[in-house]
This record gives structure tokens, sequence and C-alpha cells, in this order.
């Protein structure tokens, strides 16, 4: 059973590598990266990995014809050189065949600051790679809820080596897991003005899947596939993906800094909503704040205290998740932290 894992990343040297590593120790063995235009040196940080291959982003013409002209992925092509979720998605595409061509029996997408994890205490070496193989026949994508990082401290010298408590806004029925937006935070626009309460995850609260590679699939967003006809997989929850969202300042400008020349509306056309996306976006590139500016924003409202977490424990229970596997992961692989970390 071997996995394969694709990533496009832009800018995530301090993330991308104890990704890599991270994964591998759970039984990953292919990891194919598309570098988009990054200017931090990540390539240059993962080159050395066995498994790793670093693949230029792939124009939509090098797709095989079948799905070049599928009217699944007109939308998608036309927005391949204006929207990064659009090259995501071409590069997948590509990946798959790659990873079925190397004989790897799953395809798992994900983004560079997201940890794929099925134990919250401990993770174990290969232990995802065992999940997999347990797997039935008929499953044929398995999917994976964000939780989402609360940065605690603006002055982490480096994530892996903090403890890590996680947002969670999904509860489980049955077999599945609904949303449900029980966290509210309020943050000042300084901008249009006023204060907006905001509800759950400033991420986003989209599971990362993985797919069988003998399967012909398109993408139905930008980590979902579904099948050739347009029909949904079968498909079987068995995880979290954690999502270092935003998880410290440097975290959050480059975050943000990366969607400036990204379009104000999704691929299929609906306009980004102001809060927050839009909001933070203005406030790191508008030019009408400088970093102290920003870096007060962030400490005063980004950052979560002892005390709220402990309130949140109180008034919505389950809200708030503990993960230790990551970081006793990245210690059983001597993960050392970037400097710049």
């Amino acid at each position: 059973m071997k996995i394969a894992v694709v990533i496009t990343q832009l800018n995530e040297h301090e993330l991308l590598r104890a990704n890599i590593l991270y994964h591998k120790y759970l039984g990953v063995e292919e990891f194919i990266i598309f570098p988009d235009n990054p200017d931090d040196g990540t390539s240059a940080s993962i080159i050395d990995i066995p498994g790793v291959t670093l693949l230029p982003c792939f124009s939509p013409s090098e797709l095989p014809k079948e799905l070049r002209l599928h009217s699944g992925m007109k939308i998608i092509i036309e927005q391949h050189q204006h929207h990064i979720c659009a090259r995501q998605m071409v590069n997948a595409m590509l990946a798959l065949e790659i990873a079925r061509a190397s004989g790897c029996d799953w395809l798992l997408s994900m983004d560079a600051d997201e940890f794929i994890c099925t134990n919250l205490i401990e993770g174990k070496a290969g232990e995802l790679q065992e999940l997999f193989e347990q797997q039935p026949d008929e499953i044929e994508t398995l999917l994976f809820r964000p939780l989402e990082i609360l940065p605690m401290d603006c002055q982490t010298k480096s994530i892996f080596q903090e403890n890590h408590i996680f947002l969670n806004e999904f509860i489980h029925e049955g077999e599945s897991f609904r949303s449900v937006r029980r966290i509210r935070r309020d943050f000042p626009d300084p901008i249009r003005g006023g204060v907006h309460s905001y509800f759950g995850y400033l991420g986003h609260n989209q599971a990362r899947s993985a797919v069988r590679t003998s399967l012909a699939v398109l993408p139905n967003s930008v980590h979902y596939f579904k099948a050739l006809s347009g029909e949904k997989l079968v498909s079987r929850e068995i995880g979290w993906s954690l999502h270092l969202f935003c998880y410290s300042f440097n975290d959050f400008i480059k975050k943000f800094s990366n969607f400036r020349t990204e379009p104000d509306r999704y691929i299929v056309g609906g306009l980004v909503p102001w809060y927050m996306k839009r909001l933070f976006c203005e406030m790191v590139n508008g030019g009408a704040f400088t970093l102290s500016n920003l870096n007060d924003y962030y400490k005063n409202n980004l950052i979560v205290t002892d005390d709220k977490i402990e309130k949140w424990k109180i008034e919505v229970p389950g809200s708030i998740v503990s993960v230790d596997s990551l970081k006793k992961a990245l210690r059983s692989v001597n993960f050392t932290p970037d400097k710049n970390n």
C-alpha cells in the first residue's frame, strides 16, 4: 500500500519540511510538490528528502485529452492563470497520473499548513499507511475534517515545539460530521468601521481528501474529487486535518501577502466575503497599516488567551481540542526547526 501526497506551495519555508517529514513518519512514501513561484527558498529546504519530487506548475495543455476536453474542467482551465485554486486542481490531476504510474494506491491532496491526524495524543510510525490498508474496496475516497489552531503567543519560536490547542467546529453525527459554528469572536474593522462578530474558523471548514489512484476522477473542489461521470465518490471520514492557519504573526503576514494578487471572487464567480479574508488582505497589502499596526491588531484580536480557552471549554463542550501527536511525531524524526521559524 503506497500513499502519495500532492501540495502546491507558495512561500512555505517554515512549514513544508516539517509537513513532509511528519507525513513520511506516518507512512506516506511519495511527495509531489508544485512550487507556485515561491521566493523564500522553500524548494531548497526539501530537496534532500527521499521521495520528494519537485515539479513546476503544469499548464492545462499537459492534461490528458479526456480531462482537458471534459466540461467539468472548463472553468478550471479558464481560471488557471489567475487563480491559485485552479492551479492546485490542475496540479492534483497531473499528480494523480504520476502517482498512478509510480505504483501508488492513494493520492492525498492538501496544503503545506495542513497535517493529517488520526490520533490526537500519540501518533505512531506508519499509522496512516496501516489505516489506508484497512479500508474496504468499496471506499473510494477518505476524508479528514479540519481542526484550526488557536494562536496563543506572538513570540512563539517554533510552532512545532509548543502545545497545540485547536478549535473544533464539528460534531459527530452517525458516521459523519456536521459543522456547527459555535464559537463567537469579535473583530474590529479598521477600514469600514465597526466590530464584526465572526463564528467558526478563520480559514476554511473543508475536509481534505485522499482518492484511490485507480479511479477516473475530476476535481470537485480544490482538495476534493468526484467521478468522471460527475457522481459523488463513496467516502469515509477517518481523521482530522490540523490546519496551522495564521499560527503566528509572521504566518499571518505571509498568508495574506500571498493572497495579494488573487481575485476577489471564487473560481465559480461568487464574491469572497469581506469578513475575514478580504479585510485581512486589504489590511496587509493595502499600504495603510504599518507592521507595528498589524502586529498590534494580531496580538489584540487573533491571539487567544488561556482564560478565553477555559471559558470556551465550559460554555461549548467539545469545541477545544488539545493535540500532542504532531509535536511527538516530529520529535521522533529529530526534526529541528529552522532558526527562521
